[in-house]
């Protein structure tokens, strides 16, 4: 079933902020990221809009690809929206720095896989 342009759409928004994300982090200690306010809350923004694109794709679309973590792509969002005083740090980078390069492969694999259709 190909994508539709809305899911195309939202998928290349994930993969845009989600290099985003990746890039602020690069290079960065974890202590460096803490101390960085301006990165960090950079790094959450893009985190968040990855998942709010990663909700326009439909649940029939995202059942293609089950070793995409949407459910808990859409709860880092819901944390860093709704319990912003309480974001664990720690897991913003670890998710910039290790999750979302691997999100990134398997987003552009979908879009891949959607043009040769």
């Amino acid at each position: 079933m190909p994508l539709n342009e809305r899911e195309r759409l939202a998928l290349d928004d994930m993969i845009r902020f989600g290099s985003d994300a990746v890039e602020y982090a690069r290079g960065l200690t974890f202590d460096q990221f803490v101390a960085d306010h301006k990165t960090n809350r950079a790094t959450m923004y893009a985190i968040a809009t990855v998942a709010e694109a990663s909700h326009r794709v439909t649940p029939e679309q995202q059942a293609r690809w089950p070793l995409i973590p949407w459910p808990m792509i859409w709860g880092m969002r819901n944390i860093l929206m709704h319990e912003y005083g309480r974001v664990d740090l720690p897991t913003v980078y670890q998710v910039a720095t290790v999750h979302l390069p691997k999100l990134l492969e398997q987003v552009r694999a979908i879009r891949e896989q959607d043009r040769a259709l």
